[in-house]
């Protein structure tokens, strides 16, 4: 019985990410701009279930944008060409 209450303390204990793989959301569609929203929210879960959100934010920013797919990084160009605090790179 002992055996059992400190497997289940263990379990408690260990983050989401301990306890199964999650696979990050599909990539974005640039072509459905309106999806954005749903997406980001599927994004959010992901990030609080596979443990990201403990992660250091340029982690977690590269994954977004890894996530979201190739097309992400020419929004990211675009974004550094206008706003100067992204011109320092993620």
């Amino acid at each position: 019985m002992e055996e059992l209450v400190r497997a289940v303390q263990n379990l408690q204990a260990a983050s989401p990410a301990h306890r199964y793989q999650i696979q990050p959301p599909e990539p974005f569609n640039f072509r459905e701009p309106a999806e954005f929203a749903k997406w980001l929210k599927r994004f959010e879960r992901f990030r609080d279930a596979s443990g990201l959100s403990g992660q250091p934010s340029t982690t977690q920013v590269n994954t977004l944008l890894y996530s979201m797919g190739p097309e992400s990084e020419d929004l990211l160009a675009r974004c550094k060409s206008f706003i100067p605090s992204c011109k320092g790179g993620i």
